[in-house]
């Protein structure tokens, strides 16, 4: 089953076409299902749907300009308590429970400040405004201005400091740190003042300042072991990092020895896509991989092109009447679908389960995730049947001498080229 290429470029926009052809088509008749786009599987989750609505207001109320990504790559690579990552996201996009904040999410709170009783306690008068926070900035041993000739929000005011900072010390400044454990400070004594009656001082603040301080020291001379999950003892062994293999066929424990590389190749730009195969029969004593064959068309994704040619790679062996085969990709995600039983990736869902069911009529099949280079005759074809539109197609065992000798010597010259690097 394949789009009417033709027709749908005729009656469609150009860009319109282009996605349509793009779109997975099943093999065979398939019910409609709804999904749900924000999330590769298709399934509803709130921190996809959270992601979008955030993701959209961003584009809304264009709030990520330059400076506030270039602060946020500063506050996100420094080495700082994850929790002042966090702490200093929320405060630059106005997420912090401040009353007034509370107030406009429908919670019943008084609005204003229980220090200094200021009708509206926002994120400006915690951090600036309010009488502890100018007096604790004041004595503070990081010089910060708080009043400035014209009003300026505190997002700006933080991210003004923070590259000011920045562009004076480096990455290893320590006046950045400072900053963020003295706005850290501030935001501690305000809760400790709302929810346990504390009073929350000027000296409170450069004491917690001091703590902060501290615990980021501790923090950043630990060495953060990476943490491993250890291996149940009744569980299946793990694969060797790296390597990633899935049986499909009817025998899973052996390995054939007929071996089918394949790879797709993918203009994101166009939206173009080629595939290719090739193979390499070790019962007849195979030294280097010969062309199979290779097709072009449109795929919305490079994951999609992958798939297509794995796919059309195995109905090539098929047709060939060949039941033992393992296949070479260099796709990390295929493999890891394939190896899963249902809720595929949404735009390959119908090619995964058509792959799975071609596989279990092999009598052995395995699909190996490879580096590149063992590959690398497969993305020759993939790459030339995506530039010049064409299908190529050659007869098993060196028959289209010409053509294939030609793909094998470019093999050969690149293999060459990889010893020589190792």
């Amino acid at each position: 089953m394949t789009w009417k290429a033709t027709l749908v470029r005729e009656r469609f926009e150009w860009k319109d076409a282009k996605d349509i052809l793009a779109m997975e088509l099943p093999q065979s008749p398939k019910s409609d299902f709804i999904f749900w786009k924000a999330h590769p599987s298709g399934n509803f989750i709130t921190k996809s749907g959270y992601a979008m609505l955030v993701e959209n207001r961003i584009k809304d109320e264009d709030r990520l300009n330059r400076d506030t990504l270039k602060v946020l790559g500063i506050v996100w690579k420094d080495k700082i308590l994850p929790k002042w990552k966090v702490f200093m996201w929320r405060l630059m996009f106005n997420g912090l429970a401040v009353n007034s904040n509370l107030s406009k999410r429908g919670i019943e709170v008084g609005s204003q400040c229980e220090y200094c009783g200021y009708m509206d306690e926002n994120i400006q008068h915690v951090f600036q405004t309010c009488s502890v926070a100018r007096l604790s900035w004041m004595v503070y041993k990081i010089q910060v201005q708080i009043e400035t000739l014209e009003p300026i929000n505190v997002k700006k005011w933080v991210q003004n400091y923070i590259l000011l900072f920045h562009s004076e010390d480096g990455s290893n400044g320590s006046r950045i740190e400072g900053f963020i454990a003295m706005l850290w400070s501030l935001w501690v004594t305000r809760n400790a003042r709302v929810f346990r009656k504390d009073g929350g001082h000027a000296r409170t603040v450069l004491q917690q300042v001091e703590v902060a301080l501290r615990t980021l020291s501790v923090f950043q001379q630990s060495p953060h072991p990476i943490q491993i999950d250890p291996v149940p003892p009744d569980s299946e062994p793990r694969e060797p990092p790296g390597f990633l293999l899935v049986q499909l066929g009817s025998n899973q424990n052996v390995f054939a020895n007929f071996v089918l590389q394949v790879d797709g190749s993918w203009d994101k730009k166009t939206k173009r896509a080629g595939w290719g195969w090739a193979y390499k029969d070790g019962n007849m004593e195979m030294v280097v991989f010969q062309a199979g064959g290779g097709d072009y068309g449109c795929t919305s994704t490079a994951l999609q092109a992958e798939t297509r040619a794995c796919l059309r790679g195995l109905q090539w062996a098929k047709e060939r009447n060949i039941m033992e085969i393992l296949v070479f990709t260099d796709s990390l995600i295929l493999v890891s679908e394939l190896k899963k039983q249902s809720e595929y990736i949404v735009h390959v869902t119908w090619e995964i389960q058509e792959i799975r069911k071609l596989a279990a009529t092999f009598n052995v099949r395995s699909i190996l995730k490879t580096d590149r280079n063992k590959v690398e005759m497969a993305h020759v074809i993939a790459n030339k049947c995506r530039k010049d539109g064409s299908t190529l197609s050659f007869r098993i065992f060196g028959v289209n001498l010409f053509y294939a000798a030609s793909l094998i010597v470019r093999y050969e010259i690149v293999a060459s080229k990889i010893v020589q690097v190792l």
